[in-house]
């Protein structure tokens, strides 16, 4: 059992490696170097993705962008539960857009923002449930 664990651990690309000893989370057990392939077609895609978003990019931008890019993957690749729903094209605009939420969360700029948001859903549920109950009591009284 443990020579199986070493294997999967092995198995991963070696920058995912590098990139993870300095945390105590392991590669996921279906990461492979088999999956590098995959991997830069994923990048393209996320390439794609934030250059059709981007209108007048700057220089400096473009400059940036395959880094960023290549940080969008492998986050979305250490995030995924399978091959198949890393590489699944269908669902990539949103994945992407669901990890710059949780980037932005992180600043305190994001978090007020998240607080407020959640604040504003409170109040909505809160309204919504007082306009239930005066409903209900409207029509008791008829």
């Amino acid at each position: 059992k443990t020579n199986n664990m070493q294997y999967k651990c092995q198995s991963a690309p070696q920058h995912v490696q590098n990139e993870n000893s300095n945390t105590s989370m392991n590669p996921a057990a279906w990461h492979s170097e088999a999956d590098t392939e995959i991997r830069r077609d994923v990048i393209v895609s996320i390439l794609k993705i934030l250059k059709s978003r981007k209108h007048n990019p700057t220089a400096e931008w473009l400059k940036q962008l395959p880094a960023t890019a290549r940080r969008l993957e492998l986050s979305l690749y250490r995030a995924a539960k399978s091959l198949e729903a890393y590489r699944d094209e269908t669902t990539l605009s949103q994945r992407l857009q669901n990890l710059a939420l949780n980037i932005s969360y992180q600043t305190p700029e994001g978090r007020k923002m998240l607080q407020s948001r959640v604040a504003a859903a409170k109040k909505q549920h809160f309204d919504m449930q007082v306009r239930r109950l005066r409903a209900k009591m409207q029509g008791r009284l008829c």
